[in-house]
This record gives structure tokens, sequence and C-alpha cells, in this order.
């Protein structure tokens, strides 16, 4: 690492700002890094993809990062990195590649993150901690943290995005071709004992986790590996998923925590259900028949290519 590399990122520091600053709230960073609009970021390239680190300014000089000189801005990077030296060596060994970390400026969008503080270092991480970002498809290669790291530090998940599909399924082609509005599709997951449904990250299209609809309880209980998931054969397929996404605790998704439920934000029934297949899309509302549900189709929206 540079002088000459750290100086040019610290030339583009107001473009880094107003980066952080429109993510910060998304981050559930502590009110007093936000105020101070700027973290020292850096990135490592693994062979999995990239990571991107961001290290809390020195407490020393948080409260008036906004104005520091570069000089000033490349002493408070130097003692964040001496601080944080430790902890960074135990995220290496959890994620089991060495961190050769360069100076960017913030990444324009977040995916999978999480804030590492160590016990020590006040309430909500306060001055201290390493915030890791990185993409789900990576985060989904790895084991989860380690035990020391878990031991040593405080873990702040950040939620992901991601569409919740309520079933999918093969119908005959002539089926697909009769959907219409007034329609009634029944979901057949929804009549088993557990209802099995699907979460799919917003900006990770390829990945998928299977976890059980709680309709009661209004809340997504997570899947055990135990379980095998069901394979569907994607010819004429049907599927069916709420509109608008839910946010899901990554440590929840990914099965690295303690707590089996997630409670959803508000009721499935108050979403606009979507269901997709043969090349048309429609939307409607949920309807309970019986002991499950089904979709009451209330338009179709005509010719549409399958996501």
């Amino acid at each position: 690492m540079t002088t000459d590399a750290l100086r040019q990122v610290m030339d583009s520091s107001s473009e880094a700002r107003g980066k952080w600053q429109a993510n910060a709230a998304a981050l559930g960073i502590s009110a007093a890094v936000e105020d101070a609009g700027f973290l020292h970021w850096y990135r490592a390239k693994t062979p999995l993809g990239k990571v991107f680190v961001a290290l809390y300014p020195s407490k020393r000089l948080s409260s008036a990062v906004r104005t520091l000189a570069g000089n000033e801005h490349l002493l408070d990077a130097a003692i964040s990195l001496g601080r944080e030296e430790k902890l960074l060596e135990m995220i290496e060994e959890w994620i089991h590649f060495p961190l050769d970390l360069e100076p960017v400026t913030a990444p324009s969008n977040v995916p999978a993150h999480v804030v590492i503080a160590p016990q020590d270092s006040g309430v909500d991480g306060g001055e201290r901690g390493v915030l890791l970002v990185l993409s789900p498809a990576l985060l989904h290669c790895l084991p989860p943290p380690s035990a020391a790291l878990e031991a040593s530090c405080t873990l702040f998940w950040g939620t992901l995005e991601c569409v919740l599909i309520l079933d999918r399924f093969s119908v005959p082609e002539q089926q697909l071709l009769a959907l219409e509005a007034g329609s009634v599709v029944l979901m057949p997951a929804s009549f088993e004992a557990r209802w099995r449904c699907t979460a799919k990250p917003c900006m990770e299209s390829a990945l998928e986790w299977p976890l059980f609809l709680d309709m009661g309880e209004t809340c997504l209980k997570f899947f055990s590996a135990t379980e095998e998931a069901r394979v569907v054969d994607k010819t004429n397929t049907l599927e069916i998923r709420c509109l608008e996404p839910c946010a899901i605790p990554v440590n929840q998704l990914f099965g690295w925590s303690d707590i089996p439920r997630f409670m959803l934000s508000q009721s499935i029934s108050s979403n606009v259900i979507e269901v997709k297949g043969g090349g048309r899309t429609a939307q409607g509302s949920l309807l309970p028949v019986a002991r499950g549900y089904g979709v009451y189709i209330e338009k179709i929206e005509g010719a549409a290519q399958w996501t």
C-alpha cells in the first residue's frame, strides 16, 4: 500500500463520503460514524471474488474527519489499520484467504455485510470495528464465522433483500394458456403440513434458500439441513411469488443463527402476488382455500419473458 495510492483515494474523498452517507442508514452504522460521513475503505481480491473492508476513523480524529487534510487522513488511516490488525487476521482465518488491502472509494452498492466489533469497543461498535462487505455468492462459499471470532467480537449482521417464492410447480401447457382474470391458482405447497417456500436474493438470482412459511405466526422458519429440498421440473413451470421483497438477516438466511424464525414486517395476505409462467405474467391476491391458499388472479399483464 503506497502513499501515492492513499493520496489518490483522498483526492476523491468527497465522492466516497457521498456514497457512504447514502448507504449508512441501510448499514445500520452508529450515528456518530454516520455523522462523520467517512470510513477508510479498502478492497481485496480473493479467488471467490472481491471483498470490501471499511475501518472506522480513529477515535481521536473521528469528530473532525470532514476537515482532515491529506497528511492527517494518511495518519488516521495508518492508525486505524494498526488498531484493527488482529481483527483483520481473525477475518482472514474465517474466510481462508489473505486480505491484500488496497485503498478505494466507497462501493456504490452494498450487498451482504456485517460489522465486526471487538467486545471492548463500546456500544454498537462505537469507534472500533470492521465493516465487511461482500457478495451473497461469495458469502455462500464460506463456513460460519469461526468460534474465535464470535468469542472475541460482536457481529452485527445486515439484511439481504429477497424475493419470496411461495410455490413453483409444473402444469400442463394448456392450463398456462388458459390463465385469465378471475381464475384461482391453487398452491400445492400451502396444503402440506409445512409450507415450503424459497427466498431468492434480489441481487443474486442464481442463489436460493428453502424456507418454511408460517401464516399463523406471520414468520419464516429456517430450513433444516436434514430436510431435502424438492426438485421441480422447470418445463412449463408456474412460479408464484410476492411482488414486494422482504429483508432477511444474513446470518439467519445462511443458517448461522440460533434464532429459528424471522418475523415478517407485514402479512403475506397484504402483499401483491405475482404469477409467472408460459411467457405470461399475472397479479392477484392471496385467497384462503380450505387448509391452504390460492391466488385470485386480478389482472394479466400479457406476454412477458420468463425471469
